[in-house]
């Protein structure tokens, strides 16, 4: 079967080593990438869940969806390195068709191994988001002190001809933000409660900053039929995964979902951050500007 010419390729952070077989937190990302409907989703996350390595092989090639198992790791995603998980992610797109229009997003610690990949410029990507990630000195000393596995890195601003932007790069003292990468900033901590990760994908931006980089499907996205027997009769919780995020999400006055898959910001105003100045320093403020209803 011929592999997906779009790829998106999720690295979650730490606290996630069961997200590989339960990928539900990436919905709005991937639902946004695809163009997918709220059904096709969760068509997909069934057959994902309960499916065979076989399956989800012939899932990834159709849909061009990739997500990384962070036990592959040693220590896994609490304890496992970032550079180690790099050189993984690296081999990974190495695998690809040269061809494809590969987008790769990162959260948290995951965010900070695609700065390692980035700094290595072994292989690139079409795009990068980084959501969340430890990218500044500050931070990145805390998590190795803290025992996360965090390995320090500086990505120099000319180091990476790859477009990135950052989501919620809120403190950056050192200049791990690139120069002139823009940065999407949000008051939004946590957007939904389940399933529950140490802080929100911030997915409600989706739209927004694939469309930005340009990394929207122009028609619509692949249909996925249920395949494979439910696994530990768990998987039909993963079908309305979808739904409850969705609750949760209008609950909190912060996102919702529209019928045709996307989703609109509900009151929730997000800045964007143009850092200009040497170093990574900014020199200007946010555009102020909110996103509100559709976009």
């Amino acid at each position: 079967m011929a592999a997906a010419d779009r790829v998106l390729y999720c690295v979650s952070g730490a606290w996630t080593d069961a997200w590989y077989d339960d990928p539900s937190a990436w919905w709005q990302w991937c639902s946004t990438f695809l163009g997918w409907s709220p059904e096709q989703w969760q068509r997909f996350a069934t057959s994902w869940y309960s499916g065979s390595d076989r399956v989800r092989r012939r899932l990834t090639d159709e849909t061009g969806l990739h997500f990384f198992d962070w036990t592959r790791v040693p220590g896994g995603s609490i304890r496992g390195s970032t550079r180690a998980a790099a050189a993984l992610i690296a081999a990974d797109l190495g695998a690809l068709d040269a061809s494809a229009d590969v987008t790769v997003i990162g959260h948290s610690k995951g965010g900070q191994a695609i700065k390692h990949l980035l700094a290595e410029g072994q292989v690139r990507p079409s795009r990068v988001v980084l959501v969340d990630a430890p990218l500044d000195w500050l931070r990145e000393t805390a998590g190795r002190l803290m025992g996360l596995g965090i390995d320090r890195c500086r990505l120099p601003p000319a180091a990476s001809p790859v477009p990135v932007v950052t989501i919620n790069n809120w403190l950056d003292p050192s200049g791990g933000r690139l120069a002139g990468r823009r940065n999407y900033q949000t008051l939004v901590w946590q957007d939904y409660l389940n399933p529950y990760p140490p802080h929100g994908m911030k997915g409600f931006l989706a739209t927004r900053v694939l469309g930005d980089l340009g990394a929207l499907p122009g028609g619509t996205g692949v249909s996925v039929e249920p395949v494979g027997a439910d696994r530990d009769g768990r998987a039909g919780r993963v079908a309305d995964v979808h739904a409850v995020a969705a609750a949760a999400g209008a609950a909190a006055g912060v996102t919702e979902a529209t019928p045709d898959g996307k989703t609109q910001t509900a009151g929730v105003a997000v800045d964007v951050y143009e850092a200009r100045g040497a170093g990574g320093v900014e020199d200007g403020i946010g555009d102020g500007r909110s996103e509100r209803g559709e976009r």
